[in-house]
């Protein structure tokens, strides 16, 4: 017999931090209709969370990256059409101003889009490994998911998760589209 006692999913539920619980439809709205600056933000309040949960995941860091380059990107890129206006870049540099400056964007957003990616993979495994060892409910997150629709599908979980914390029911996992309960929780 073990001399620790069990602890019951309610019990679990109340102890870690609550996810934020936006429906992630609401968020592709307002992202959307921002013009993409919401999901901007709400990318980090996401990191921020998974910082909260896993203190060593450094999503966020990524996050800051990302868009430190895309600033940067865009002043240089801004530049480099006032000064090619002129001739001066060209002349300089030898090369066609249609040439050059969509090869330093596409290399720029190809690099933010790396970044960017790398970001959500961290924060996927900061879940994974919050989830799954101190509030053990066995999340399993979906690479393809994480990949192609990353803040919509963290934010889908993250409402299902508040939905458990608030209710202490346990979560049921969905497979093929079939929900499953998860045993043990």
């Amino acid at each position: 017999m073990s001399s620790q006692p069990t602890v019951s999913s309610q019990q679990v539920a109340k102890n870690g931090p609550v996810p934020p619980a936006m429906h992630w439809f609401l968020l592709a709205f307002l992202t959307v209709i921002t013009f993409g600056i919401f999901g901007i933000i709400w990318a980090f309040v996401q990191a921020s969370f998974v910082k909260k949960l896993s203190p060593k995941c450094n999503g966020r860091g990524f996050l800051f990256l990302t868009l430190a380059l895309n600033i940067v990107s865009i002043l240089v890129l801004m530049f480099l059409a006032v000064g090619m206006r002129d001739g001066e870049f060209s002349r300089a540099f030898h090369a066609e101003k249609e040439v050059i400056l969509p090869q330093i964007a596409s290399v720029a957003y190809v690099l933010i889009t790396i970044l960017f990616v790398v970001a959500m993979f961290r924060m996927r495994s900061g879940l994974q490994t919050y989830y799954n060892s101190i509030e053990p409910i066995q999340l399993r997150l979906s690479a393809a998911m994480t990949f192609f629709f990353n803040i919509y599908y963290f934010q889908y979980q993250f409402r299902r998760i508040a939905q458990w914390k608030k209710s202490g029911a346990p979560i049921a996992q969905s497979i093929g589209g079939i929900a499953v309960q998860q045993p043990g929780v």
